[in-house]
């Protein structure tokens, strides 16, 4: 559960207080603090979003799956602390951001004291929206020493399940440059919406046992979405707007709500020579996993939405899975009920 605490004051200021309640405690998720500028800029400061691509822009209420996609969930920024600067043209149709953050996760203090210079723009051009994002920063980081500032913690997973099936050993140090790119594209025609993102991740000077090396990891999804019921997804400040349905559940009146089918594909892969150089266990691990996933989403009405996912995620080579042993595939079937007032 999320309970958020938002408000504007003086039409130039505002504030977002937003915590996460958990079973096992409170986290905080989002405290920032924005002041209007002239020329429609707006300069932010606290914990937030880092702008980097359109999936993670996307909030649980917009988005067509239970989670975001694995590259996403393991190649772009998380939640930062840092500033940034952030606005639009007049028509709408170009965003754009640039900040300096942390370079680290939420909640979590500069393990370095280095920083990373953040950006994103965004062009609308009739049912398209194109855009690209980037992070520009060193590391001076070690495993398992600093290993909650690492970008995703040093490991990949798959989000459906949280099986990691990739994990830098301990030892391993960053001491150079790490980059992030993306880019991002997607394009919306009546009920039908077509959504795909590619990013990479490039870790310089990635040292264990007297040796160095500069090494990528790169993924990708591809994601498609289509409304029987006819309703069509809008953007909204670079992002996906919350959908609304035609007509709201109501047996009565032979109104069902919305019913939308999506599916992806989606793929994450790391260099082989990660695990031939004793970065990664290669006996435990591996180096790529790709991801099908099929769903359906039952919107009741604007606050009440019945989730579905099926998940077939093959990994390249057969890893161990804690208590499951060995495996090379998961199915994981996910279900929702969430509500948002």
């Amino acid at each position: 559960a999320r309970l958020t605490l938002s408000a504007r004051a003086r039409e130039h200021f505002g504030f977002k207080l937003q915590p996460e309640f958990t079973a096992s405690g409170a986290l905080l998720r989002d405290a920032s603090l924005d002041i209007d500028l002239p020329r429609r800029v707006r300069f932010r400061i606290g914990q937030f979003k880092t702008p980097f691509g359109l999936e993670w822009s996307l909030s649980s209420l917009s988005r067509d799956f239970m989670f975001r996609s694995m590259a996403v969930i393991n190649l772009a920024p998380d939640r930062d602390r840092g500033v940034l600067l952030q606005g639009k043209s007049a028509r709408g149709d170009l965003h754009y951001a640039l900040g300096l953050m942390n370079g680290s996760r939420p909640n979590q203090n500069d393990a370095d004291k280095h920083k990373d210079i953040v950006g994103r723009v965004l062009v609308r051009l009739g049912g398209w929206q194109l855009g690209g994002s980037f992070t520009y920063g060193r590391q001076d980081l070690e495993m398992a020493g600093d290993s909650a500032a690492w970008w995703s913690q040093g490991r990949l997973q798959n989000p459906a399940s949280g099986t990691v099936f990739l994990r830098f050993a301990d030892g391993v140090g960053q001491h150079g440059r790490r980059i992030r790119y993306g880019l991002e594209g997607a394009w919306i025609r009546g009920p039908f919406s077509l959504k795909a993102e590619w990013l990479r991740v490039q870790m310089n000077d990635l040292g264990i046992n007297g040796q160095k090396g500069d090494f990528n990891i790169d993924g990708y999804y591809l994601a498609l979405s289509y409304f029987l019921s006819g309703e069509q997804q809008r953007y909204r400040n670079g992002a996906i707007a919350r959908l609304r349905p035609k007509n709201n559940f109501d047996p009565a009146a032979g109104a069902w709500g919305a019913l939308q089918l999506v599916a992806r594909y989606d793929l994450v892969s790391a260099e082989h020579a990660l695990l031939d150089k004793g970065y990664v266990a290669a006996d435990s691990y591996t180096d790529r996993a790709e991801a099908y996933t099929l769903g359906v989403n039952w919107y009741l009405n604007e606050f009440l939405r019945i989730m579905l996912n099926y998940v077939r995620t093959a990994f390249a080579d057969s890893i161990i899975a804690g208590d499951s042993g060995r495996i090379d595939r998961e199915d994981v079937l996910l279900g929702r009920l969430q509500i948002a007032f």
